[in-house]
């Protein structure tokens, strides 16, 4: 029932993917109870949901209930408690709550780089995000550096993942915003060029990365 939901998920048809989340929660909370970690995969999952289906609040009380039941029972350094740690960040985000997100995607960056590796696929997702909301909050001296990092990352284990656009698109945008022009362009036009190409492998959570990475590429274009 859960892993039908995530694919529901993926492909955005949050509908049917609340359907069957909520069966495999009911399921697992009333068989294993609240504090399984099973069961908090599936709570995770049904956040993840509501994130798609706009409904903030709600996303953002399962996520924060899920990290505090994964601290307990896993630690706070386990590569599954980071994840959600990362999944509420990105639920914050969503709504302009760059404070709070900013430490939750810092420390789960930490965390993962000593967990899993710098050159983890999860590690370097970790990279962009954070690089991402500094480039929201205009610090793009500080983006620049972890998006080559990621982009580096990328290049190595994955070279065709839309991550790796993603990042080039991101990368572009904070050279421009530091007047880096003529390497800007280049990024910024493979970023959103690849993205499109990738358009098949983004999950639907993620599908507005490709508008964002166009209207850089538009945005660039018409000012220069």
């Amino acid at each position: 029932m859960n892993d039908l939901a995530r694919t529901y998920r993926e492909e955005g048809r949050y509908r049917q993917a609340e359907e069957w989340s909520l069966k495999a929660v009911a399921a697992w909370r009333s068989q294993l109870g609240e504090q399984n970690p099973v069961t908090l995969n599936a709570v995770g999952d049904l956040a993840l949901i509501y994130r798609g289906e706009r409904r903030y609040a709600e996303a953002e009380a399962l996520s924060a209930q899920v990290i505090e039941g994964r601290r307990k029972i896993l630690g706070p350094a386990n590569p599954d408690t980071l994840a959600s740690m990362s999944d509420l960040a990105l639920i914050d985000e969503d709504q302009g709550k760059y404070g709070q997100a900013e430490p939750l995607l810092t420390n789960a960056l930490d965390g993962r780089r000593r967990a899993l590796g710098g050159s983890h696929p999860k590690t370097l997702a970790n990279m962009i995000n954070l690089a991402e909301l500094w480039i929201y909050k205009r610090r793009y001296s500080a983006a620049e550096p972890l998006l080559r990092e990621a982009l580096a990352g990328f290049e190595n284990i994955d070279p065709i993942n839309w991550r790796r656009y993603q990042c080039q698109s991101l990368l572009g945008a904070a050279l421009a915003a530091r007047r880096s022009y003529s390497d800007a362009e280049p990024l910024l036009t493979a970023g959103y060029r690849g993205m499109l190409a990738s358009k098949a492998a983004i999950p639907a959570s993620s599908a507005r990365a490709i508008e964002e990475a166009g209207q850089r590429l538009a945005e660039f274009r018409n000012s220069h």
